[in-house]
């Protein structure tokens, strides 16, 4: 028996037409150009293949596309892959293949890649099929390949939960285009974890820290290299 989670289900925006599509990048708010300025610090090279899993309407697969040799944007909403094709040619981006699958279901046909980046997509995993994820990221990457993770990812204390995740709700609620509802959603049916669980895990699975930054209790960024193979 074949053990998988089922990533459609973690779908808790229903993006099944560009209508939902739009709404959605209007709160997120991404832009080519803030793409841009993250692909310039991951310092991608020319010569560089890319997998991007969770890329949302697609403003940092563009990005990376102008200055890589390939980017595969991967995604478990077909409403959006449709939307990053479009506007992939809009941009007369002609380097990107559009893949449905998800973090768990993704199979590479290709040579192995230099990086594998996700912005606010990995929460949707548990702690246990996050540490698959990033075995199935290990296997995809080259050797010193990397990694970049982009999360809600909790760096207070347990015992302070409350506390800390009321004072992030209401800061971002003021701040963006969410509602306290939808990250209710998010405290109490996804899976954001502690930053010590996640560095643990990247580094069970073979990969080194290089830097990471938590510039609040409740955002973070990890960046890791491969740096040994796993016996699977």
């Amino acid at each position: 028996m074949k053990y998988q989670f089922n990533e459609l289900a973690q779908q808790n925006i229903d993006f099944t037409n560009e209508d939902l599509v739009k709404e959605y990048d209007g709160k997120q708010k991404a832009t080519i150009l803030d793409g841009l300025r993250l692909a310039k610090e991951l310092e991608v090279k020319p010569q560089d293949s890319i997998i991007e899993f969770g890329p949302g309407t697609g403003a940092l697969s563009i990005a990376m596309a102008k200055m890589c040799e390939h980017v595969y944007a991967v995604d478990t909403s077909s409403a959006m892959l449709e939307y990053i094709t479009k506007s992939a040619k809009d941009n007369e981006v002609r380097n990107i293949s559009t893949h449905h699958a998800g973090f768990l279901s993704y199979e590479h046909d290709g040579q192995p890649v230099d990086l594998i980046v996700t912005k606010f997509a990995f929460h949707h995993l548990p702690d246990m099929w996050k540490a698959v994820a990033l075995t199935n990221f290990n296997k995809t990457l080259k050797m010193n390949g990397r990694v970049y993770i982009h999360d809600v990812i909790f760096s207070f204390e347990p015992e302070n939960h409350q506390a800390s995740i009321d004072k992030w709700i209401d800061e971002v609620t003021r701040t963006s285009g969410w509602s306290r509802e939808e990250f209710l959603v998010h405290v109490n049916e996804e899976y954001s974890t502690f930053s010590w669980i996640l560095e643990a895990l990247i580094r069970k699975a073979g990969f080194k820290i290089v830097r990471s930054h938590y510039w609040s209790e409740a955002y973070g960024s990890i960046l890791c290299r491969k740096v040994r193979e796993l016996n699977c």
